[in-house]
This record gives structure tokens, sequence and C-alpha cells, in this order.
């Protein structure tokens, strides 16, 4: 927590949550310390004029796209900081269900909406979500980042020291020159011969037989590797020369042969497109598998 003297609540901001729900990227961040809510409207202000993908808007049947100019943000703001504490848990988990639900018109936007969330004198919560056809993982995180140095600045009054960002547009456009390109087609011709004869159909165990229609609902099992697995799984890992992800993905590869006893098997690996420039600040959905 803070000091009254230590204003750059950023700066020590937790990261409450950062995961997708559904279509969705969330992120919350407890702030503990004197806020200056001015200067935070402000950087929500910049963050979104800064970055073309938060402004975009998309034609009914998602075939063209386009960038709004920029303009205020919407930041309300609700005052939880004088109920009891049991009214307030239940108050927040109604704000974080019905953001969950909150569909975003794409057509009209804005694609992405911030709340303030006041839980005592000199403590609060801050939630940006953004629909996730402008915003990925790695946009989240830059996002996160510019909006501390650009709240640090405003609240000092001092030059904000942000580099100019990528444009969005340059950045398709970049990639649709790219599909076209000999090149481009040289990949794409490549994969589409590894694919040719398409591998079979992942055969599982299961407790229970498949259901004759498909659906989407599922669900989410977590469980925690222990420091000396996870310290013994990295060293192997180094050994020959892989990274940790790496090192993982094999495992996981390998799990797959053991249960389904099929040595072909396909992995989709999502992989961030602002890896590739040279650490230019880019905003939007530039995963690929």
């Amino acid at each position: 927590p803070l000091t009254e003297s230590q204003l750059e609540v950023f700066l020590s901001a937790q990261l409450d949550e950062n995961a997708s729900c559904g279509f969705n990227e969330a992120v919350s961040l407890r702030l503990d310390g004197g806020l200056d809510e001015p200067a935070l409207r402000r950087a929500l202000d910049a963050v979104a004029a800064r970055h073309e993908s938060l402004r975009a808007r998309f034609d009914p049947h998602g075939e063209s796209q386009r960038f709004a100019p920029p303009s205020a943000v919407d930041l309300p703001v609700v005052r939880l900081h004088l109920v009891n504490e049991r009214e307030r848990e239940q108050q927040l988990d109604k704000i974080f269900e019905e953001n969950a639900r909150t569909p975003f018109d794409l057509v009209n936007g804005p694609a992405f909406r911030a709340q303030l969330i006041q839980l005592g004198a000199k403590s609060h919560l801050l939630l940006f979500t953004a629909h996730h056809v402008v915003c990925d993982g790695w946009s989240m995180n830059v996002l996160m980042d510019e909006l501390a140095q650009l709240y640090r600045a405003f609240h000092r009054g001092s030059p904000v020291p942000l580099p100019e960002a990528v444009r969005f547009s340059e950045y398709a456009r970049t990639q649709a020159a790219f599909v076209e390109s000999a090149e481009g087609q040289k990949v794409e011709q490549y994969w589409v011969d590894q694919f040719r004869e398409p591998a079979p159909l992942l055969d599982l165990p299961l407790d229970r037989p498949r259901p004759p229609q498909k659906s989407y609902e599922g669900a989410t099992l977590r469980r925690k590797i222990g420091a000396e697995s996870y310290r013994a799984i990295k060293k192997a890992g180094a050994q020959h020369k892989c990274t940790l992800f790496v090192t993982l993905l094999a495992g996981f590869e390998i799990l797959m042969n053991r249960l389904s006893g099929q040595d072909d098997v396909v992995v989709g690996v999502p992989a961030a497109g602002q890896s590739l420039l040279d650490g230019e600040t880019l905003v939007g959905h530039c995963v690929n598998f």
C-alpha cells in the first residue's frame, strides 16, 4: 500500500485478474493509495487516442474496419466505500458478472470499456475490458504499462515519455501485402503441403461417450507444479537449449501420444505477432497459430 506522499498508484498496482472472458480480455487493477482521478481519466483518453484498435468500428458483416477519431473515454465510478464488507463483496461479484455478460457493440463502438470502483477512502479497483477482436493478451500488458506511465506523467505535470505507437491499419496492410508476396505464397504452400493428407482426429480415452451433437460447453482444471518439479523441468529444458515453454509443450505432445497411441498429432500454438516488431508498440488482435 502507498503512503499519502506516494501518489503514483499504478507503480504498485496489484494485478487481480488478467484473463479472457469469452471473447473479451479483462483486467482488474487494485489501486491502494491516494488516487488522482483527473489524471487517470486523462491517461485513459491518451491510451485510446494512441491506439487505433481501441477506436475500431466494424461493418455489420464483419468485412471492413474503420477507426473513429479520439474522444473522451467514459469512466463511470461506483462508490462502495460506505457499505459494509459483506455487501461490498456481493456488489463486486455482481459488477464482475455483469461486465462479463455485457456484449460490445462492434458496429457503433467502442470495443472496450473501463469502470472505477471505490472500495475505501484510499482504495480503488479499475476494471478494464476489451473485446478480443481489438485486443489480445500481449496488447493488454502494453496498455497497462502505458496507463501507468501516462498517469504518472499527468499527475506530476511532466512530459509524456512514450514513443509513437504503430498504427494498426499500417500493420494490417503490411500483413496483407506479405500474404500476396512471393515469400508469403512460399510459406503458405509449405503448410499446404504439410497438411495435404490431414492428420487423423485425436482419439483420446474418455470416461463417457461423446454426445451426438457437439457443443462448446466445458470447464477448466487447474493444477500447480511444485517448486522442486518446476526447477527440475526448467533445468532439463536448459540442458537441451530449450525454453521452459518449449519443454512443457514437448511434455504435452508426449502425453497426447501416450494417451492416444498416435504418432501424428497436430498442436496449435497461439503466438503474438507483436513479438516480430523489434520492440515497437502495437495494440490489437495480432495472434496467429
